[in-house]
């Protein structure tokens, strides 16, 4: 068996977005576009 792949990011990291995947339906990269699409103004 291969050596386990390490892109930089600990399991941590990849659990916490994941969750924000799922609690957003985030499934392409354009749902990510519209999730960042709001009214900076109204901050």
């Amino acid at each position: 068996m291969g050596r386990k792949r390490n892109n930089g990011m600990s399991e941590e990291k990849r659990n916490i977005i994941g969750q924000l995947t799922e609690m957003h339906d985030i499934k392409t990269a354009a749902d990510v576009q519209e999730a960042g699409d709001y009214d900076q103004t109204a901050v």
